[in-house]
């Protein structure tokens, strides 16, 4: 894994870059968090990420909010 994104919060989505964005926080439904993005799964994967790191994080992702 290249070691420039690991630990990075990473947007799925979206432009290039680090930003800020706001999200539903996740057990509080009226309730929003502004968090700080260093870019986007496509630039990291593009670094050198690797595919399989990805695909674990959305499975995860996916897992979690069938449960809600």
């Amino acid at each position: 894994m290249s070691r420039s994104w690991e630990g990075r919060l990473l947007a799925i989505g979206g432009p290039d870059g680090r930003r800020r964005v706001e999200v539903e926080h996740a057990i509080e439904d009226v309730r929003t968090l502004r968090v700080v993005v260093q870019g986007t799964l496509d630039e990291a994967r593009c670094a050198g990420l690797l595919r399989r790191a990805s695909m674990i994080f959305r499975q995860h992702c996916a897992r979690t909010s069938q449960a809600s």
